[in-house]
């Protein structure tokens, strides 16, 4: 599809997005998954304790599994 071309469902053309704007919002987004992460940690003792994990080391799976579900 070329730009200014509308869409056959009669929606809004697309718009090419400039390089500048593609690496800010690549970076925007990358950077909530680490706040995400961060914001988590804290919680650690309260979600291991909630899900009774018998061994606290495996509580890291939580990080682990929340990585692989993105």
């Amino acid at each position: 599809m070329s730009a200014g071309i509308a869409p056959a469902g009669g929606g809004r053309p697309a718009v090419p997005i400039r390089f500048a704007e593609f690496v800010a919002l690549i970076a925007a987004m990358m950077s909530t998954q680490a706040l995400a992460i961060d914001a988590m940690l804290p919680a650690f003792p309260t979600i291991i304790a909630v899900l009774k994990v018998s061994d606290p080391n495996h509580g890291q799976w939580i990080v682990t599994a929340y990585m692989a579900g993105l």
